[in-house]
């Protein structure tokens, strides 16, 4: 019997990091796309659809990673499935805010395909874990 597939979404406003994301997880993913923070939102609030992990770019137009955090902590959604940021700012600030607004982690880009992949799966297999162990996300 084949494993059921999670649920990703990717928040992104160049389709063509949507692909090579979308390209790497496909396989242990079912993938939707958003190409900002007001798309993300829509995709998130549709009873039909549970995501189960969130990539979000941080610098999008119309509504960027920080303000779609903050609407999310607001819906209650931080805190119930993983999120993490992508950002190709570098600053150390930067990664900490994004933690301080609810990401449960920061991926610098361009990022290494392989590498990637693995911290989103660890990123992923810890907040499991805490969840069935009964802590939450810190």
């Amino acid at each position: 019997m084949a494993t059921k597939k999670m649920t990703m979404l990717v928040v992104d406003d160049k389709e063509i990091n949507r692909s090579i994301i979308k390209e790497n997880f496909k396989d242990a993913f079912d993938i939707y796309e958003a190409g900002n923070g007001i798309e993300a939102l829509q995709v998130l609030g549709n009873p039909d659809i549970k995501i189960e992990v969130v990539l979000m770019d941080i610098v999008m137009p119309q509504m960027d990673g920080f303000a779609t955090l903050t609407e999310m902590r607001k819906l209650g959604i931080l805190g119930t499935i993983p999120i993490i940021a992508m950002t190709s700012d570098e600053s150390a600030i930067n990664d900490l805010n994004a933690i301080d607004f609810g990401a449960d982690d920061v991926i610098a880009k361009p990022f290494v395909n392989v590498l990637f992949k693995r911290r989103v799966m660890n990123v992923i297999e810890s907040f499991l874990y805490r969840k069935a162990n009964g802590n939450k996300a810190e």
